[in-house]
């Protein structure tokens, strides 16, 4: 199939996006390198724009988060940049086989699902191994993340995209990353 088995849609302003961005690219899976080649399609959702709350975003991810990993029904990616054009940003839900939000999920399931060499993520390792690793990328979501994320989203980005900004939930997020 042309333009990639998967799409992937993401924003690279979004950290957990830039981590499956660099994984697709350093892994050459990405149309960025070779579209005619490439495994994975990037498809560009802009945060700062609302795409993510349109009602066809939510058809692909009810949780309007990015990034989402989709792959298409069999037969359902047209060959034809003008359809292409004029099936829009995202893909019809019709034509969704599957998808699956969460970066870390995202991340390994790239992984393993083109066998990508284990210094990314030890698919052929032991169950402990693979826990080690798992408990990396949960920490670094569930702690280091939410700490910056917090932190940015009320004290820049807030207010760009015209929502009140928290100083509770900021001063909050600068302590999680102080413990």
């Amino acid at each position: 199939m042309s333009g990639g088995k998967y799409e992937i849609y993401v924003d690279s302003m979004s950290q957990p996006s830039r981590a499956c961005m660099i994984l697709c690219r350093a892994n050459h899976l990405s149309d960025v390198d070779a579209p005619h080649l490439s495994q994975v399609r990037e498809k560009l959702v802009l945060i700062h724009k609302k795409d993510h709350r349109s009602e066809a975003y939510r058809a692909l991810n009810p949780l309007r988060q990015v990034p989402v990993l989709v792959r298409r029904a069999e037969g359902s990616v047209s060959e034809n940049p003008a359809q292409q054009k004029a099936e829009g940003k995202f893909a019809p839900a019709n034509a969704v086989a599957w998808s699956l939000p969460e970066s870390c999920a995202i991340l390994t399931h790239i992984c393993q699902a083109f066998d990508l060499p284990d210094k990314w993520y030890p698919s052929r390792g032991t169950l402990e191994e693979r826990a080690a690793v798992d408990s990396a990328l949960h920490w670094f979501h569930t702690t280091l993340r939410k700490g910056c994320g917090g932190l940015t989203f009320h004290k820049v980005v807030a207010h760009n995209l015209g929502v009140t900004p928290s100083e509770a939930i900021a001063q909050d997020s600068q302590d999680r990353l102080i413990r």
